[in-house]
């Protein structure tokens, strides 16, 4: 009983976590991540304190636009190759946004300078306060923390969300270089009204 309840509430050893992994691997076939050759730009007009902003950012074509009932998600992109459009049911996205969870980690570094419990951190300059990989509800989630619209929105991110299972996997490693490269192509200009 005690191993059970263990696994229950998250107390399991290393070897206990990749039983768990190996099962759920088993019993749920994880696509295989496909990195499509071309991009499509991912904008989104936001409003900042005195003016609008235009934000864009390059996003791989197995992702597809999805639209998001929740007003935390804006320019979601959903894992969806071949598909003309993506599912907000979808367990692997792109997009921006201001969760609580993610505040709580800005929080946290705008503190004290580093997130506690980040499985990858890395401080960065300029727009992007840092980047970091964390475990977000049942998944992982891999994002920049940035200041949006001059520091307005500054408890944003720009994130890839996906299943636990790609931990340690080389389908993992795409989606990180998918996001960098979405992260690399960031922009936000103002629009003049």
């Amino acid at each position: 009983m005690g191993k059970f309840l263990d696994k229950l509430f998250g107390r399991a050893d290393n070897s206990t976590k990749n039983e768990i992994r190996d099962v759920q691997k088993d019993n749920k076939k994880l696509p295989e991540i496909i990195v499509a050759p071309g991009s499509h730009i991912c904008e989104e007009d936001w409003d900042g304190e005195n003016k609008v902003y235009h934000i864009s950012f390059w996003v791989n074509d197995s992702f597809r636009p999805a639209k998001s009932h929740a007003a935390e998600v804006t320019a979601l992109s959903t894992y969806s190759p071949g598909s003309e459009y993506g599912s907000e049911e979808d367990d692997i996205y792109i997009c921006i946004m201001i969760d609580a969870g993610e505040y709580d980690v800005i929080d946290e570094f705008k503190e004290m300078g580093t997130v506690e419990g980040a499985s990858y951190f890395q401080k960065l300059t300029g727009q992007f306060l840092f980047k970091a990989r964390i475990k977000y509800y049942d998944s992982l989630m891999y994002f920049y923390a940035l200041n949006m619209c001059d520091g307005f929105w500054d408890y944003s991110i720009l994130g890839v969300s996906y299943p636990m299972e790609y931990d340690g996997t080389e389908d993992e490693q795409k989606l990180i270089k998918i996001l960098d490269q979405a992260a690399e192509s960031y922009k936000e200009e103002p629009i003049d009204e």
